[in-house]
C-alpha cells in the first residue's frame, strides 16, 4: 500500500503532511482504495494534474518541491514500485 510512512522512506524531502495530503488526494479522485492500494496504474494516469489541480491545496503547493518528470522523479518511482508490487502481488 501507499502509505505516508512508505513516501516517507522513498522520497527524499517528502514529509508527514505531504505524503499524507497527496494520499489524501489520490483516494478522493479514486486513484488509490481505502486500503491506500492503487486502482489506477500510476504509469498511464493523470496523477500528476491530480496534485497540481488539486483545490484543496492550492493555496500549499507543496509539490513544486517534488520533480513530477516521468522516469526522474523519486515520487513517481515510488508510485510506480507500489503499483508493481501491487500487480505482482494480486497475480
Amino acid at each position: 500500500p501507499v502509505t505516508v510512512h512508505y513516501l516517507v522512506q522513498r522520497v527524499p524531502g517528502m514529509s508527514i503532511t505531504v505524503a499524507t495530503q497527496l494520499i489524501q488526494t489520490l483516494q478522493k479522485a479514486h486513484h488509490l482504495d481505502s486500503n491506500s492500494m492503487f486502482i489506477v496504474d500510476p504509469t498511464r494516469s493523470n496523477w500528476r494534474n491530480l496534485l497540481n489541480n488539486d483545490t484543496q491545496q492550492q493555496e500549499h503547493k507543496y509539490w513544486h518541491n517534488f520533480a513530477l518528470k516521468p522516469g526522474f522523479s523519486p515520487l513517481a518511482k515510488a508510485l510506480h514500485r507500489a503499483w508493481a508490487f501491487h500487480e505482482y502481488c494480486s497475480e
